[in-house]
């Protein structure tokens, strides 16, 4: 029995120590980490289709609102909305970025609310809203 426990101590030594060396070389800091955004690039439309996410925007919209590339615009297309998510999200659009402050955006940020309208027979809503959001987008 002894021997038995001596080879299977044996036996985990060893896979332990062919285990660790690979797990140290995982970093140890996970968040990435600030970099300078580009000087130029080309626009960049960020299409965002919403239907009824006025609770959920002041949680994510600035966010994306915070972006510091250069030259892009963000399009919102509210989907048919019945809760104020356009509104929601032009009065978002117009307070500063949480933290602008500290850390200002370095490029233009142009922020338009788009109405999808009627779908058209066999457009699925998503779909759609990402075709109305692109069409006058300069991005």
């Amino acid at each position: 029995m002894i021997v038995l426990a001596a080879a299977a101590a044996v036996i985990a030594t060893f896979w332990v120590a062919l285990a660790l060396p690979p797990l140290r070389r995982f970093p140890r800091d996970h968040f990435l980490r600030p970099v300078e955004p580009p000087v130029a690039g080309p626009r960049v439309a960020v299409l965002v289709p919403a239907r009824d996410e006025a609770s959920m925007l002041p949680l994510t919209l600035p966010s994306l609102l915070m972006q510091r590339y250069p030259d892009w615009e963000l399009v919102l297309v509210d989907d048919g909305s019945t809760d104020g998510t356009a509104e929601t999200a032009a009065r978002l659009a117009a307070q500063p970025p949480p933290g602008a402050a500290e850390r200002p955006a370095s490029g233009a940020r142009e922020v338009r609310v788009v109405t999808a309208g009627e779908k058209p027979a066999g457009w699925a809503g998503k779909m759609h809203a990402l075709q109305r959001g692109h069409q006058p987008g300069t991005g």
